[in-house]
């Protein structure tokens, strides 16, 4: 019979995280099981594992995926697609794939603590097709990232990637260094943070701001891994500059960064202050 397993908060949106045909106490046909940010893996199991051929993994937006090999539940390669319908059959929902314009064959691409990607210039065109980078809208600020597309409150917005350490007050000072967890920083090495470089994902161009228009997030990305995204926060129009709070500790934040802070909370009360 069917089976449904939720996570430990019921109001939240995305709390369902699997729901799978069991028969003599395996998994067996069609599953969907949820992924950390809120995206999906769907397909046909075989011999109660998450492992086959043709397995997709659908993004939060529930349209842009990944189609291609898994191994217990793990892409080891494919291709980009698009959810193009829904249908239900015996009660559960089958989703059914198109391919997109000039998508990519994409193997799985963790990063390490010394290697960002195996395929730096292979974009992620789902969100190339969100996002761009151009010239920022602030002063001094070099590039920036902008809106190709309207973002909603909520709505993924783009990626950032890094390799892999762990986080220590100790290590040099990096601007491109994103905290993931408390067991995990993700850094854009300086030889990586052109365009020309590494072009897999694309957050790392979004420049600070303390009005900014999206919010640090997580997902767990069948090409990358867990990674580090930003959220819209409310809508965002085409053309408009992408920005993120960078909240960085202002007793060791670099000097540009204390400028700002002191120039926006001037003569400003507040109960808590990045």
């Amino acid at each position: 019979g069917y089976s449904r397993k939720f996570g430990p908060q019921p109001k939240k949106k995305g709390n369902l995280w699997q729901v799978a045909l069991y028969k003599n106490g395996k998994m067996h046909g069609h599953f969907w099981r949820g992924c950390l940010g809120g995206g999906y893996i769907t397909g046909v199991s075989e011999d109660n594992e998450i492992t086959g051929d043709n397995i997709a993994y659908i993004f939060p937006n529930l349209k842009d995926g990944i189609l291609g090999k898994f191994e217990k539940g793990k892409f080891l390669s494919g291709i980009e697609v698009e959810l193009s319908n829904i249908e239900i059959h015996n009660g559960m929902a089958i989703g059914s794939f198109a391919s997109i314009p000039k998508a990519s064959n994409l193997r799985q691409d963790k990063s390490t603590s010394y290697r960002i990607a195996l395929d730096p210039l292979t974009p992620d065109s789902h969100e190339h097709a969100r996002v761009e980078v151009r010239q920022s809208n602030t002063p001094d600020s070099g590039e920036g990232l902008f809106a190709k597309t309207e973002f909603k409150e909520g709505d993924l917005v783009s990626i950032l990637n890094g390799v892999r350490v762990s986080p220590s007050i100790s290590d040099e000072w990096s601007d491109y260094k994103v905290n993931f967890n408390t067991e995990l920083d993700l850094d854009v090495p300086e030889d990586m943070r052109r365009l020309d470089q590494y072009c897999a994902t694309l957050a790392h161009k979004a420049n600070h701001s303390f009005t900014p228009n999206t919010r640090w997030g997580r997902l767990d990305h069948p090409r990358f891994g867990m990674v580090v995204t930003i959220i819209a926060i409310k809508t965002i129009q085409v053309g408009e500059e992408l920005t993120v709070n960078y909240k960085y500790p202002v007793t060791i934040a670099p000097q540009w960064y204390k400028d700002c802070h002191k120039l926006f909370y001037k003569d400003k009360f507040v109960h808590k202050i990045y």
